[in-house]
């Protein structure tokens, strides 16, 4: 469906893609120089963006210990980099805390391109990959912009960075490695569900010990938050030169984007929402909703598929499933030891 209006556009697109303030031609054209908004201090808003080859950075980030940072420069090449500095708390932009993350840019082939900024989701992960990523499939979008990528607060490779040590947890959905023997997250019993709700405040508490901290002591979690980072965006905007942006995201880029869209709807030019994350739904809603849909599937998909395959799990979908649960606590029982790493079955 297509509301158009003399002024601006909304488009919505069939099935889970949403795209919002759609205005003027398919060829994008370069914007004037915006002015200071209000509330960012002249010694953010006037630096200088020092673009320079993303791979440049890696012996840098090598030198400073920092081994992930150096891997993930040396898988950008054609990207450029700069590091933003900007406020660490925006509701005090003025008391001289500072803190930093990187953005990337591909840019456009056209003549006349404007920054489109990247988010393909996953709470926490860094986007400075994601102009290769939507370039690659949708190679048009360098002809009108300049693709643009960026490592918000909180990631590995900004000064807020937040460490969660992956071994402390063994619970897949965190992407933790540590051990699971001894109870089975299908367990529902009194004992296997407090020992995951010890797991899970240990993991939480290891997260907030390894927040980076700042001159003073004082912990930057407090500070990794949408309401401070699509302030920092904005700040990348203007430091773009662009009136206004465009967005494209997916999955939890979603989230971000209508945040950011809702604190500054005039620096809307086009509003890419793909995959959509329900904003009446609460983080953890979802992500039960999402376990479920992928049981139902195994029920009512999977086993009656392998239930005609001839296999050793059963000629039933009732047996298929009887199987795997079999399965699955003898894993659990006796985990499966590969190359020197214990590994426990992941939920189904």
């Amino acid at each position: 469906m297509v509301l158009r209006g003399r002024k601006s556009r909304v488009v919505l697109a069939a099935g889970s893609a949403l795209l919002i303030g759609f205005a003027g031609s398919v060829t994008a054209t370069a914007a004037p120089a915006p002015e200071l908004e209000p509330g960012v201090p002249a010694g953010y808003a006037d630096q200088e963006l020092r673009w320079h080859p993303c791979p440049s950075d890696l012996l840098d980030h090598a030198l400073a210990g920092d081994g992930y940072a150096a891997a993930r420069s040396a898988v950008l090449p054609g990207l450029d980099c700069a590091r933003i500095r900007t406020p660490l708390d925006w509701a005090h932009p003025a008391d001289g805390r500072e803190a930093t993350f990187w953005i990337s840019r591909l840019p456009g082939t056209g003549g006349a391109t404007t920054p489109l900024l990247t988010s393909t989701g996953g709470s926490g992960a860094g986007t400075l990959l994601d102009p290769h990523s939507f370039s690659g499939g949708m190679p048009k979008l360098r002809e009108s912009f300049d693709l643009i990528g960026f490592d918000a607060r909180g990631t590995s490779t900004s000064s807020t960075a937040q460490s969660c040590d992956p071994a402390v947890s063994g619970d897949p959905g965190l992407l933790a490695t540590g051990p699971r023997e001894g109870y089975d997250v299908l367990d529902f019993s009194a004992p296997s569900v407090a020992r995951q709700l010890d797991d899970a405040r240990r993991w939480t508490e290891r997260c907030l010990a390894g927040a980076a901290t700042t001159p003073d002591g004082a912990s930057t979690a407090p500070y990794i938050t949408y309401w401070q980072t699509v302030r920092d965006l904005d700040l990348v905007r203007q430091l773009l030169r662009a009136d206004k942006w465009s967005y494209l995201g997916v999955s939890q880029g979603t989230a971000l984007g209508r945040e950011l869209a809702r604190t500054f709807p005039g620096r809307v030019d086009r509003w890419v929402l793909d995959s959509v994350v329900d904003p009446l739904r609460s983080p953890n809603e979802v992500l039960q909703e999402r376990y479920r849909a992928r049981q139902r599937a195994v029920e009512a998909e999977f086993a009656p598929w392998v239930a005609t395959r001839g296999t050793a799990l059963g000629d039933s979908a009732e047996r298929v499933l009887a199987s795997i649960t079999t399965l699955r606590a003898d894993l659990a029982a006796r985990p499966i030891r590969l190359l020197g790493v214990r590994r426990s079955p992941r939920t189904t």
